[in-house]
């Protein structure tokens, strides 16, 4: 199989982009009780190892790009167009039909794009880092982390870039999930938008890429449980000790988690290979860009129901649409570049 399609990497985006689609679902989190709080709590902390893995994925094919040589520019303005289309082309779908819970039934069509509108733009961080959708941040996190390589590549930092991504992550710590310990910056940052927390792994993902054999399977196992492990632990510590309610994006135990599940696929590039977990995996962009949509109308439906049991068909059901919804964009070309 070619270097730039591997059936292992395509799988393993088609099982991240479903556990997406289950974290911002957010089951439980509705109803009311510690075992509900739990769930929705325990649920939303075993997921963050997603965005992590998306960003090494990425930074391992920006670097295979890389190494076949040529201009770096040339290989980011490649990469900067595809990523600024799908930017462009989703704000403007979030903006003219807005999803958001209760801003149709609170303002109407006209009234609901026109407070979306002024929101956004009179929130400085929300109109350069997000737009109008809070989702979008990967994209320009993930444009911002490529810049940041490419000048690297081009200066010839490379040792020194991965220096600079980690001090850019434990500041992005210390705005984000340190916030309350006595190495905390209050900020009002979401130090998620921009380089802080990408780089790295974009950085790693490199490394992985020129590393001269793939990583050994029960090496990349035996790093991802006690990468799980370390991060509910750590996540749990900062409750316990600091009173940070444990919601966090990032801890330091993601530098371990994220890039040990990536192992998993490439040390296994022929896993799931002739599977529909690989044919949707090059669409996986495309469903997560797409997926707020249903997820909303879940979320209405789930509040109309109040039963346990759609918690669980919810996120199945949006997931399912956002699939169905990106095959059918993918079959007209004119849209097809705006998903994969």
């Amino acid at each position: 199989m070619p270097e730039d399609r591997r059936s292992g990497i395509d799988s393993l985006r088609t099982v991240l982009i479903a556990c997406v689609v289950l974290g911002h679902y957010t089951p439980f989190v509705a109803f009311e009780g510690p075992p509900y709080r739990f769930l929705w709590v325990a649920i939303d902390q075993s997921l963050r190892f997603v965005i992590p893995c998306f960003f090494v994925l990425s930074g391992y094919y920006f670097a295979a790009s890389l190494r076949r040589g040529g201009d770096p520019w040339v290989v980011f303005r490649r990469y900067a167009r595809r990523i600024l289309a799908m930017y462009g082309f989703w704000n403007a779908a979030y903006l003219l039909i807005p999803t958001e819970p209760g801003l149709i039934a609170r303002h109407g069509y006209a009234g609901a794009i026109t407070e979306l509108f002024v929101r956004t733009v009179t929130d400085p961080q929300r109109l350069l880092f997000e737009g109008f959708r809070e989702h979008l941040w990967f994209l320009v996190s993930l444009l911002l982390s490529l810049l940041v390589v490419t000048l690297a590549e081009t200066l010839r930092w490379r040792k020194t870039l991965l220096a600079l991504a980690l001090g850019l992550f434990l500041a992005g710590l210390c705005m984000d999930a340190w916030v309350d310990t006595p190495l905390g910056i209050p900020t009002g940052f979401n130090a998620r938008n921009g380089p802080f927390f990408g780089l790295v792994f974009v950085v790693l993902g490199g490394i992985l890429q020129r590393r001269p054999r793939p990583p050994s399977l029960r090496v990349a196992i035996a790093l991802s449980l006690p990468g799980w492990a370390l991060y509910l632990g750590e996540s749990l510590g900062l409750q316990k000790v600091f009173g940070t309610y444990p919601r966090h994006e990032y801890v330091l135990s993601s530098l371990l988690w994220g890039p040990a599940v990536a192992m998993i696929a490439l040390a296994r590039p022929d896993l799931g290979r002739g599977t529909w977990l690989a044919r949707l995996g090059p669409l996986a962009v495309g469903i997560y860009l797409v997926h707020l949509f249903f997820v909303d109308l879940a979320h209405a439906a789930g509040r109309e129901i109040q039963h346990w049991t759609f918690e669980l068909a919810g996120p199945v059901l949006a997931f399912a649409a956002s699939v169905a919804t990106v095959l059918l964009m993918a079959r007209w070309k004119p849209l097809g570049r705006f998903v994969r």
